[in-house]
């Protein structure tokens, strides 16, 4: 029979387990040792902030298990390891895929917070993509699914706001940048109708000619241009022609009234066409950090939280980074040092978008934090033994880089610029 001892020794809010337990576990047998770490790490899954109930809880915990056959090599490594840390991981990782649970992190276990009605559709998945960007490129708004809304890919939405949550708390780059109107919906703020020159800028200076043609024209004269408050919207947003208000296509829109066509053609574009996606959106992240702790922040706050610095200074990354001399030469600084120096060289006479690439060969992100405290961990830089064949390597988890001591800046900067440039992953 399993051991009756306590595992106190490991609290749930400690960053690793404790070397008292892991000696508890050990004198067990290979079943019961798992079975014990498995039921350690479903309570601590359960503290993790964004952790929707205990199937999830029980699937992240199942990813560390899985991770190494050997439960003993496995506790041993988790005793001088940051267990939040790791935690945290694999809660991003259940979240991108709900199937790792019986019914998803949907909210339908115990404990959640209430949302919008998720069920509705004929029972298929809506497999229509999540984002879009209409205007500049780079800056993604919501893609209205089928109405009603199937519950799956709300729970996608709520899902990925889960993850700006996470990203959030945790000091981390999310990888995708949303427009202005998201960003607000999701703090609660107002969305006006000058929202739409950062989602869609041909619509936004259509509606603008538009007031002021109006102020300009007489009624008869605007009203040659055959307006209604039935309005076309583009396939994304759910097609087809929609009424703004009671019977719009038989409301003409005049000088008198074209500010509220404006406003409520603006609103259904932005909001009302992706209300239910929207509403997932900001309860997946105040799963994670509740809307009280947001109240003080602008659209644009909120933005340099999530996306960091889009430029990336070299002056704030120099300031941040440290070297460490794994050469194994006796007096190797002046190597080293000169390493130093040819790597900022490099790094200033870059483009931009080298640096990013730079940044997330090495960190994981392309930018760089909005403040020295968004550096966790600090990057690092570690010098090794010489060889003009090898690679520079990254651990990303630690933001570390990983470079042979070349024999010259040359060499330094193809081989650097060459790994940078490869988008692939793979463990080292």
């Amino acid at each position: 029979s399993s051991s009756s001892s306590s595992d106190a020794p490991s609290s749930d809010d400690a960053p690793a387990i404790s070397p008292a337990f892991v000696s508890q576990v050990m004198q067990l047998s290979e079943s019961q040792r798992r079975r014990r770490v498995m039921e350690m790490l479903v309570r601590k899954a359960q503290a993790i902030p964004g952790c929707p109930n205990r199937k999830t809880a029980t699937a992240m915990a199942k990813l560390v298990v899985e991770s190494e056959r050997d439960v003993g090599r496995l506790l041993r490594a988790l005793a001088h390891a940051d267990l939040n840390s790791v935690l945290s991981q694999k809660l991003v990782d259940v979240l991108q895929n709900p199937a790792m649970t019986e019914n998803g992190a949907d909210g339908s276990g115990d404990g959640d917070a209430e949302g919008p009605n998720y069920e509705g559709g004929d029972g298929d998945v809506d497999k229509a993509a999540l984002l879009f960007a209409p205007g500049k490129p780079g800056f993604f708004s919501l893609v209205a699914g089928r109405r009603p809304a199937c519950s799956y890919r709300l729970t996608w939405f709520r899902n990925l706001g889960r993850l700006v949550g996470l990203c959030v708390l945790h000091n981390d780059m999310f990888p995708i940048t949303f427009s202005r109107h998201v960003i607000k919906f999701m703090l609660g703020r107002k969305i006006s109708w000058h929202d739409l020159a950062f989602f869609d800028p041909m619509v936004f200076e259509t509606m603008r000619k538009t007031i002021v043609e109006a102020g300009r024209m007489s009624h008869a004269e605007f009203a040659d241009m055959c307006l209604t408050f039935k309005v076309g919207v583009r396939e994304e947003l759910g097609g087809g022609h929609v009424e703004l208000v009671a019977n719009g296509a038989d409301v003409s829109v005049t000088p008198d009234n074209v500010h509220q066509y404006v406003e409520l053609y603006a609103h259904h574009l932005m909001v009302e066409s992706v209300r239910p996606e929207l509403e997932a959106l900001r309860i997946g992240l105040n799963d994670v950090v509740p809307a009280s702790s947001l109240s003080g922040l602008t659209a644009e706050d909120f933005r340099l939280l999530l996306n960091g610095c889009p430029a990336v200074d070299v002056t704030i990354l120099k300031a941040c980074t440290a070297f460490k001399d794994e050469t194994g030469r006796s007096g190797g600084s002046e190597s080293v040092e000169s390493m130093t120096k040819w790597f900022w060289s490099i790094v200033e006479k870059m483009s931009n978008a080298e640096r990013q690439d730079l940044l997330y060969f090495w960190t994981s992100s392309p930018g760089l934090p909005a403040t020295e405290a968004g550096f966790v961990p600090k990057p690092v830089i570690v010098i090794r033994p010489a060889s003009d064949t090898h690679l520079p390597t990254a651990n990303t988890c630690v933001s570390r880089l990983s470079i042979p001591l070349y024999s010259s800046r040359k060499i330094f900067r193809r081989k650097l610029l060459q790994a940078t440039q490869t988008k692939g992953f793979g463990f080292v």
